[in-house]
């Protein structure tokens, strides 16, 4: 189920490195799982499943929670369930690929299973939790069978309390104490660089945020 996921990474991690060598990119990708979580995950099983992933195995891929949110907390992402909101024909699509006939009337049965118990219970799926983007600020939680004019997407906690767009000065912290960057930035559907407290996606464009770097800095917030 984490084929998609593990493709996407490696090849971000290809160009962020420069170099189109998958043993250099998983390497990189088993540094980052480590300073996140603290857990390690080897670069011998992160290429191990990319080869996996890119060929025509049948194999199950399938990581740990913890490397499954570290892989989208790397893509820009806040959680792997966000990914998979942001995902879902890829995941789907490469999920029904992999799975055999039997696995596959497996799947239908446990599907109407499900549905039944549900549907006998009156559980609605509506009432999940899902948020939007307000006042080009910060995100509002709301009902996702409620109405809106604006895009809606489901509810992370991380996101939610953690991303922010803000308008920061020379006195901003852009910098962790360990050196990682605190700040991303993007720019708006009219071409204005935008600025967020979280790495992930721009809220209105789409597109996947850069973090901070001393260029920007110098260039557009400390211009003297």
């Amino acid at each position: 189920m984490h084929r998609q996921l593990i493709i996407k990474a490696i090849e971000k991690a290809k160009k962020e490195l420069g170099s189109s060598k998958k043993t250099h990119a998983a390497q990189h990708l088993s540094d980052f799982i480590l300073e996140e979580t603290g857990e390690p995950y080897g670069e011998k099983s992160l290429r191990g499943n990319y080869n996996k992933a890119k060929g025509n195995s049948e194999e199950n891929i399938e990581f740990k929670n913890y490397v499954a949110n570290s892989l989208s907390k790397y893509l820009g992402y806040g959680s792997y369930n966000h990914f998979l909101s942001e995902n879902p024909k890829d995941e789907t699509h490469l999920r029904n690929n992999f799975l055999s006939k039997a696995n596959k009337k497996k799947t239908t049965i446990g599907s109407i299973i499900i549905a039944a118990f549900m549907a006998y219970f009156g559980y609605d799926m509506t009432k999940k939790d899902c948020m939007v983007w307000t006042d080009n600020s910060h995100f509002e939680r709301i009902k996702c069978e409620g109405k809106s004019e604006l895009k809606t997407i489901t509810y992370d906690k991380v996101i939610f309390d953690n991303f922010k767009r803000v308008n920061p000065d020379c006195n901003f912290s852009f910098f962790k104490p360990d050196g990682s960057e605190d700040l991303w930035y993007g720019k708006s559907v009219p071409g204005e660089l935008e600025f967020f407290t979280y790495h992930g996606l721009h809220p209105t464009t789409g597109k996947t945020l850069d973090p901070i770097t001393q260029y920007m800095i110098d260039k557009y917030i400390c211009k003297e």
